[in-house]
């Protein structure tokens, strides 16, 4: 529901600057584009064409008679199916048009909605429903349509002014991306909002259960996230590797931050090659005075000494973007450690994450 607000925000601050061009709708995977001139347009023509078909044209007329001052908007709210509304002097009507094989074909009038005031800013919602700004004696309200096999029918009418600021609430951002006309669009600044929350990047991690190294962190459209953390460095006496995974889930986010939840398991393992200072026995002071380059470790072999540590852990943690690709997320899970070889133990400890990514 809040995409569904802060889209018609968007249509209602837009439709302004639109007014006087052509008005186009293009179905990607079909290839279908509609045209249509909002004004100077008195006889309503819609030109149909198809960008996987460049030889394809049909032109239609939506009024059976000529209308100087008629305004007009479509939208390709399905596939196959075109809403366009007419709006003549205080009256306006909401048709479909629909597709045949190869031709579209004008809709029945008896599945049609019409009123009387101003309507205006027709747009397709992220649900699969219309919307349109309805005013009238100074009371203006968003209708919620539905189309279902070419029949309109109004779900709900919304508060205009109360949708408005609704958005602006749920975007808190003065110069969020989802406020900005389809004029103002360029590139990633058009992104949905699962785009927005899809990002991966590279770049370190240290922590309880993020492990400790090079990482790789991963956020999905569904809110549901991972990362994967390793390093491991050595010689021919010392090994150490640290492996973790992270899971994330979003609770909350804005454009500069992110609530998660997490759960994560890592493990820390290092090996050393040494001598067993336990077996080496104790000198008195009377043979350290008598000999002081006495070896108590003498015929004691240096062996391989291991030890491990396993961390679980849930909790919750923050991702705050520094810049537009660099985020730093600090996290705080409750952690079970358990200890085995040389550092084996059991204990429970809150144990900071912190990591420092990319995205690209």
């Amino acid at each position: 529901m809040n995409k569904t607000l802060v889209t018609l925000f968007s249509f209602i601050i837009s439709f302004s600057a639109l007014s006087a061009i052509e008005d186009l709708a293009i179905d990607p995977n079909s290839g279908d584009t509609v045209v249509v001139n909002r004004t100077q347009n008195p006889n309503g023509e819609v030109t149909f064409l198809n960008d996987k078909d460049l030889n394809f044209k049909q032109v239609l007329n939506l009024l059976p008679f000529p209308a100087e001052n008629a305004r007009f908007e479509v939208e390709l709210n399905k596939a196959g199916s075109v809403t366009y509304l007419i709006q003549v002097n205080s009256s306006w009507l909401l048709g479909t048009i629909k597709k045949s094989e190869s031709s579209w074909k004008i809709s029945s009038r008896e599945t049609n909605l019409n009123g009387e005031g101003q309507a205006s800013n027709l747009t397709t919602l992220p649900d699969g429903n219309l919307a349109l700004t309805l005013k009238n004696d100074n009371n203006e309200v968003v209708a919620l349509i539905k189309e279902d096999q070419g029949k309109l029918t109004i779900l709900e009418k919304l508060d205009a002014q109360e949708v408005k600021d609704r958005a602006i609430d749920i975007t808190n951002e003065e110069n969020n991306y989802l406020l900005r006309t389809s004029l103002e669009c360029d590139g990633d600044n058009c992104r949905s909002e699962e785009h927005v929350l899809t990002q991966s990047g590279l770049g370190f991690a240290a922590g309880a259960t993020s492990g400790l190294g090079i990482s790789y962190r991963k956020h999905l459209a569904n809110k549901i996230g991972y990362q994967i953390t390793g390093i491991g460095w050595g010689n021919d006496s010392n090994l150490f590797i640290s492996m973790g995974a992270n899971f994330m889930k979003t609770l909350h986010a804005t454009k500069r931050t992110r609530f998660m939840a997490i759960a994560g398991v890592s493990a820390y393992y290092r090996t050393r090659n040494e001598i067993d200072w336990n077996q080496c026995r104790d000198v008195s002071p009377e043979e350290w005075e008598a000999n002081p380059n006495i070896d108590p470790c003498e015929g004691v072999e240096a062996s391989w000494r291991h030890g491990a540590t396993i961390n679980i852990g849930v909790g919750i943690g923050m991702e705050f973007m520094l810049t537009q690709n660099v985020g730093l997320a600090l996290e705080l899970p409750v952690v079970v450690m358990i200890g085995m070889g040389e550092a084996s133990g059991l204990g429970i400890y809150p144990i900071p994450n912190a990591s420092l990514i990319y995205y690209f």
